[in-house]
């Protein structure tokens, strides 16, 4: 699609090795250069009151702080996008919202970040096509992760397991 693409995996909770052990295999795999950003260690070394586990659970605009992060690892390699995975509704997770993502623009832009446009590739798509696009761009959904509950197996029940079964469901009944 003409980008060159840059990846930034973030340590978020003690319990995303898989996630970012798959990260980096797949980052290898398609040799995309990538970096890590230790967020649960830089907020617990900061001398925390508490020791963070899942910054989800614990830190306020999370989302805001890791596209902050982002645009600024953009301006120091003089990258001019930021991809967002935010959908136009999200109501599980507001922090991954197109509103939540247009006032993250807008603070950056008053914050004196110059050049660094942020989209959303995702933004209108169902959960069908995105598993459909994924597909085409052979993602490997085995190691893939949208599990709330689990860092080591997917439990299947919570609302975003369910939420992915049913989207390969129906793609699988489409492609029959």
């Amino acid at each position: 699609n003409g980008y060159e693409v840059r990846c930034i995996i973030f340590r978020t909770s003690n319990y995303n090795t898989n996630e970012m052990n798959a990260a980096i295999e797949i980052c290898t795999k398609n040799k995309v250069i990538y970096s890590h950003v230790d967020i649960v260690g830089l907020m617990n070394g900061l001398g925390a009151k508490e020791k963070f586990h899942n910054i989800y659970d614990s830190i306020p605009n999370i989302m805001g702080i890791m596209l902050s992060i982002a645009a600024s690892y953009s301006i120091s390699q003089g990258i001019n996008s930021v991809a967002h995975v935010c959908r136009e509704k999200n109501k599980e997770n507001p922090q991954e919202s197109f509103s939540f993502l247009q006032a993250t623009r807008k603070q950056l832009g008053e914050c004196s970040v110059p050049g660094v446009k942020f989209f959303s590739p995702y933004y209108k798509m169902e959960d069908q096509e995105i598993i459909e696009n994924g597909i085409k761009l052979k993602v490997p959904f085995e190691k893939t992760w949208s599990c709330n509950d689990s860092a080591v197996v997917a439990c299947g029940m919570c609302s975003k397991c369910t939420k992915r079964k049913n989207a390969l469901k129906m793609y699988n009944q489409e492609k029959s």
